[in-house]
């Protein structure tokens, strides 16, 4: 019986890119990423906005539903530290980027006391580089009474905004009929004035 041994062709052997090949596909993958890392990069920053916007925007419909509900006063209000063990309304005026909390003020104040007061729902902090202030209407907090409006003067607003300014931003409007209207890159009081590093 025979064997033969077969030597190994040389396109076998030589596999693998050329350096010019691999020039070619390094510079490929640059142009690409250059493409999309500032896409990305965007919409990375419109998803923090949108969420905060939907978390804030959620946390007001809680609040009317359920004045409306529990046939009781409810309050949102801005908050410093909302996971606190005794949580507080508080933090500086018109920031709302420190978090909030909505409660059942039992008792008819501004304050949450949890001895008799109950607690419907904390709002996180605003995720880095997003700011969350209102005007002076809702510069504490707001207030829904039992048939769903709020006891404000005039319209509350919130801005929503980054570093790319208030053309990005957006803004919810809620009337003294209570319910919250979202616009989208309108620059109004307080959206002009939004400041991400105040």
């Amino acid at each position: 019986m025979r064997y033969s041994i077969t030597k190994p062709r040389a396109s076998a052997i030589e596999r693998g890119f050329t350096i010019v090949e691999l020039l070619i596909t390094i510079a490929v993958l640059g142009v690409l990423t250059s493409i999309t890392v500032p896409s990305l990069g965007a919409f990375l920053k419109n998803s923090g906005l949108r969420g905060t916007v939907y978390e804030l925007t959620g946390a007001i419909a809680l609040a009317r539903s359920e004045a409306i509900k529990r046939g009781s006063k409810v309050i949102l209000c801005r908050s410093g530290n909302p996971h606190a063990v005794v949580p507080a309304c508080g933090g500086n005026a018109k920031d709302w980027s420190t978090g909030w909390l909505v409660f059942v003020a039992e008792d008819g104040n501004l304050v949450f006391d949890v001895g008799t007061d109950v607690l419907l729902g904390i709002g996180e902090a605003t995720p880095n580089g997003i700011a969350l202030q209102s005007n002076s209407i809702a510069s504490d907090s707001l207030t829904y009474q039992t048939n769903g409006s709020t006891t404000g003067a005039a319209t509350a607003t919130f801005a929503v905004c980054d570093s790319r300014g208030p053309s990005y931003g957006k803004q919810i409007n809620v009337t003294r009929v209570g319910r919250p209207d979202l616009i989208s890159g309108s620059i109004t009081t307080p959206l002009a004035s939004c400041n991400p590093s105040s």
